[in-house]
């Protein structure tokens, strides 16, 4: 069946896909309430197992392990995605992550602290599992609208997730008891996904086998999709790439009266980390919108400009309150580019490798949220984090003027068009 007969007869093709959306919302709140409930207090878990010395290297090291491990293993999720569902991989990711943050509760050093780590980022993403599921079980021309809406969800539990461990911190003995209500978020995302999202399959092409090698090639030989995946990186690195950064950022702000505003700075760490998360809430429905009705290149192009201009005023801030302004803004205008780029990267995917196309985008996701908190640990104890900050600019502006480069001479991609 063509892409257009598809769009016609969706729920013919793809009778699951509105059920799937509010599924998938739920299911990425809750899951991200989890996660970010402890990931902006990484810094505070870290000094009370007694790093106190270029803190920032010591969370660059952590989280670089954690990412690392996940862009190691995603490809081989995307090929068992593409031969025994994608549903597999979000229940994958629910269960064995909830597990892994569970025994990092009660890791009382580093040592006993990285083996759960790992174990957590070998099954790590949530989000992108449940999104393939969506972009490979939705009409093309609903497709923008019901991205946005699991990232809304996604958000809102980025949102919420920091305001609870705010909450939750003047109460627990140690900061690595926020695990357990990251454990308690992860399981709760799969037993959702567990029973009420449906998939329809496609057909397997071909028998199972191992050729990540040979697939990376095909898939990167895609006119365009090598940039695709680099754009996947830049907004991994520079939204939630950031997020330990920052916290280290607002630390560093408040060291000296502890306060700004009568406000703490366990407080800060959380309204900073949420301010981004605020601010995409509002916007995506908006980008959804926006990506179903217009040329996708035209819209990615327009969200990379406000995506960069807005980044210009992160490496400007001099106190907490400001850096919070100065994220909101950036989330609010670069919100988009998540939507966009996979609703491309599924379009642009080889016949049977829809699955395998999206987890390797995943990939430069993951290397995004790795190299980041890696190269804010080098260039921190160097030349500041405001250094850094102003690094991720040049990555947002060498992604735009590369896009810009790659729309010359191409048709438009309407929303529904084949490719």
């Amino acid at each position: 069946m063509d892409r257009v007969s598809e769009d016609s007869q969706p729920t013919e093709r793809f009778p699951y896909w509105g059920r799937n959306m509010w599924t998938a919302f739920a299911a990425c709140a809750v899951a991200n309430v989890g996660f970010s409930a402890s990931y902006p207090y990484l810094p505070f878990i870290l000094r009370e197992m007694g790093f106190q010395e270029n803190l920032e290297s010591w969370v660059g090291l952590v989280v670089g392990v954690f990412f690392l491990t996940s862009l190691l293993i995603t490809p081989l999720w995307g090929v068992v995605a593409d031969h025994y569902g994608k549903k597999s991989m979000t229940l994958r990711a629910g269960f064995g992550m909830g597990l892994g943050f569970f025994l990092m509760a009660f890791a009382p050093n580093l040592w006993w602290f990285l083996p759960p780590l790992i174990l957590a980022g070998a099954c790590n993403g949530f989000v992108p599992a449940l999104g393939a599921l969506l972009a490979t079980n939705t009409p093309t021309r609903h497709m923008g609208t019901v991205l946005s809406v699991s990232q809304i969800g996604a958000q809102g539990g980025n949102l919420a997730g920091p305001a609870l461990g705010a909450a939750l911190v003047a109460f627990l003995p140690v900061y690595r008891q926020l695990y357990w209500v990251s454990s308690a978020g992860l399981i709760g995302a799969g037993l959702l996904a567990l029973f009420l999202v449906r998939e329809v399959k496609a057909a397997v092409v071909e028998p199972f086998r191992l050729h990540l090698l040979r697939d990376a090639v095909q898939v990167l030989r895609v006119p365009g999709m090598p940039l695709l995946f680099y754009l996947n990186y830049v907004f991994s690195a520079t939204v939630y790439g950031t997020t330990p950064v920052v916290s280290v950022l607002t630390l560093q702000m408040l060291e000296d009266g502890g306060t700004e505003w009568g406000i703490g700075v366990e407080t800060w760490v959380g309204i900073v980390a949420m301010a981004i998360y605020a601010s995409s809430i509002f916007s995506l429905p908006v980008w959804g919108r926006l990506l179903d009705r217009y040329d996708q290149r035209l819209m990615l192009a327009a969200i990379l400009v406000l995506a960069f201009l807005s980044s210009l005023t992160l490496p400007l801030v001099q106190t907490a309150w400001q850096l919070a302004a100065a994220r909101l803004l950036f989330g609010l205008c670069s919100a988009g580019m998540q939507p966009a780029v996979m609703r491309m990267i599924r379009l642009k995917a080889p016949r049977g490798m829809h699955g395998r196309a999206i987890y390797f985008g995943t990939v430069f996701h993951m290397l995004g949220m790795c190299l980041a908190a890696l190269i804010a640990g080098v260039v921190g104890p160097l030349f500041g984090l405001r250094a850094y900050l102003a690094l991720n600019c040049i990555f947002l502006l060498m992604g735009l003027v590369l896009w810009l480069r790659s729309m010359r001479g191409q048709s438009s991609l309407q929303p529904g068009a084949s490719t």
